[in-house]
């Protein structure tokens, strides 16, 4: 009998071992190899430039050359998308709330890139009769790319119940009114046009809701599935849908120009998105950034928040001393 039991007992250790190591693997694959899939494409280049074929009849005149219409494109990310698209050889429509920061972002890019056209226009995501404006004064541009590029967001983390009301309407009526609001009123106009692209910011907190920035994840959220559904009303008209979803950029929401292996420069997650294979509309460009989105939906719920309150509360410490810093 005692045999008997010691043999069972060694197979159930080696069941138990060999369970165990089968989903280490399994879980390594998916956090490290799997992310690696959606890394390049070869044909990136040429498909960025593919958008500028108009499939409309229109005459040529300096407005019919193909624009690219950037919204908060003062800021970080959306000068790092500006310069990008002018390289490629866009015309560009840079919009965002202050009339001089416009015009030093359109002299930035112009000295770079002397021969593209560049117009400004003042809009404030915030209201639709702006949002309306901006539509109208667009009629006789073509625009082929559209880049939902400004948002919102509580700077310093804090719980739900601590965020000022004026900082929830801001993120709700620029991330998902304002947002949606503009590109409903520019699908006309690219649906007549077809062979365009939408770009829309998200975030891994729209894929992985993270708390001490609970409104900000949900916008994101909404941004994600408005992305998505849009896809698949949209493919017969020859329009792309693509959700950009990284985590850590170095810019002006994370009030750091630091970059590290996780936290990336804007220029960086602009090249990464052009360059990565867009096989589903919701994308999150970086290699690290995958992994750690890959690693952290692996974890059950309550472990996975707890980690990310943990590490909002400290990063929330770390702003208060920066801002008492600056001051």
């Amino acid at each position: 009998m005692t045999t008997v039991d010691e043999s069972l007992k060694m197979s159930a250790l080696c069941w138990l071992a060999s369970t165990l190591i089968v989903w280490l693997c399994l879980w390594l694959f998916r956090v490290f190899v799997i992310p690696m899939f959606t890394l390049s494409d070869r044909g990136a280049s040429k498909r960025i430039r593919s958008y500028m074929h108009d499939s409309s009849e229109s005459t040529s005149t300096e407005l019919s050359s193909p624009f690219a219409l950037i919204t908060g494109a003062t800021g970080s990310i959306g000068s790092a998308f500006a310069e990008y698209l002018a390289r490629e050889g866009y015309s560009l429509i840079l919009t965002g709330r202050s009339e001089s920061a416009l015009e030093v972002a359109a002299k930035t890019i112009s000295t770079k890139h002397p021969s593209v056209t560049i117009l400004t226009r003042v809009c404030d995501l915030n209201s639709h009769v702006s949002i309306r404006n901006l539509v109208e004064s667009l009629s006789e541009i073509n625009v082929a790319v559209l880049v939902n590029n400004a948002g919102a967001v509580n700077v310093l983390p804090d719980d739900a119940l601590d965020i000022p009301p004026e900082v929830l309407e801001d993120i709700l009526a620029v991330n998902v009114q304002g947002t949606t609001l503009l590109t409903r009123l520019m699908l006309p106009k690219l649906k007549a046009r077809k062979n365009c692209l939408i770009i829309f910011m998200g975030s891994i907190t729209g894929s992985l809701p993270c708390p001490m920035v609970s409104y900000y994840s949900a916008s994101k959220a909404y941004t994600h599935a408005l992305g998505i559904a849009l896809q698949e009303e949209l493919r017969p008209s020859a329009i792309t849908v693509l959700v950009a979803a990284p985590a850590w950029i170095a810019s002006n929401m994370t009030l750091t120009k630091r970059t590290s292996l996780l936290i990336i420069s804007p220029d960086h997650f602009v090249r990464c998105l052009f360059k990565a294979r867009w096989t589903s509309t919701v994308v999150n460009p970086y290699y690290w950034h995958r992994v750690v989105e890959s690693a952290l939906g692996m974890l059950p719920e309550m472990i996975r928040t707890r980690m990310q309150y943990s590490q909002l509360i400290n990063a929330r410490s770390k702003i208060q001393r920066k801002l008492k810093k600056d001051k």
